[in-house]
């Protein structure tokens, strides 16, 4: 939980420039609340494995909801609240706060995010971080926060279905993304605003390069992280790198997205997304839609 709410993110926006660093701090009280969960992790899991939505920007969301209900400086008014016009959905609002502390309410958008920078994407900037999901990419995300989510709660339809739940209309609009930016072997790209300097980064590089691994980090411990697993910072990892190699070259041949590969070495992490030949093969580029 830990990491879903405090590690760097890859960006944050507002459509209110007084409010764009709203965020959650690492209080003592938070800090209480994560020490009781590692000590008695029990209702965590019980909570995570009763929620139905198994996707994972709903356990990223859901592992929020479940630190928010229960630090006294936030009150939950409000999630995934839907807004219509008529028989029309317009969309809906991921999280309406209550921040006692600030004296605020706030619209609050969150998403956790892995995007690849592709330079053979001829395109600019934010276009060329494109998603495991090769339809997805940073350009389009943002453009979709700024320009549709976080509009959202000031439209007269969100004004009327909050009022009408006896909700009070938000102060701000803030968007969090979460995550890592995967650079490629040869080197990071510059970056552009408002991607945060301080972002968690990884490497990529194709299946055809994986010995390159072992020179990276010899002596490590190595796994392949399944997507439940993306979101911890410190998963088991059982493998040396024999071991994951042999496994990424039968997994590489059925594979048509990258897997993610962690290592650890002396306390180290670093994480790496391996690309078989069929992802950047079938990736639909900009330039092409």
């Amino acid at each position: 939980m830990g990491w879903s709410l405090f590690s760097p993110p890859i960006l944050s926006a507002s459509t209110d420039s007084h409010h764009r660093d709203w965020c959650i701090p690492e209080d003592e009280e938070a800090h209480w609340i994560l020490r009781h969960l590692d000590e008695a992790p029990a209702p965590l899991e019980t909570y995570l494995s009763s929620r139905g939505d198994r996707r994972l920007g709903a356990r990223f969301e859901a592992l929020w909801r479940f630190f928010l209900d229960r630090h006294s400086h936030y009150r939950v008014l409000g999630a995934n609240i839907q807004i219509s016009n008529g028989s029309r959905t317009l969309g809906g609002l991921d999280f309406l706060i209550e921040d006692s502390h600030r004296d605020l309410v706030v619209h609050l958008e969150l998403a956790v995010k892995f995007y690849l920078f592709e330079p053979d994407v001829r395109a600019d900037g934010f276009e060329q971080w494109i998603g495991p999901n090769p339809d997805d990419s940073l350009g389009g995300k943002f453009s979709h926060l700024m320009r549709h989510q976080l509009p959202l709660s000031a439209l007269p339809e969100t004004t009327r279905t909050l009022r009408s739940r006896g909700l009070p209309l938000p102060d701000c609009r803030v968007a969090i993304m979460k995550g890592y930016l995967f650079a490629p072997l040869a080197g990071a790209p510059p970056l552009c605003e408002p991607i945060n300097p301080l972002h968690l980064r990884g490497t990529w590089l194709s299946g055809a390069n994986v010995d390159v691994l072992n020179d990276l980090m010899p002596g490590a411990r190595w796994g392949v992280l399944d997507k439940n697993q993306w979101l911890d910072p410190e998963p088991a990892l059982p493998l040396s790198f024999g071991s994951l190699k042999s496994r990424l070259c039968n997994a590489l041949h059925a594979a048509s997205d990258p897997l993610m590969v962690q290592a650890a070495l002396d306390g180290r992490g670093r994480r790496f997304f391996i690309v078989p030949a069929a992802w950047r093969g079938q990736r639909a580029r900009p330039d092409q839609a």
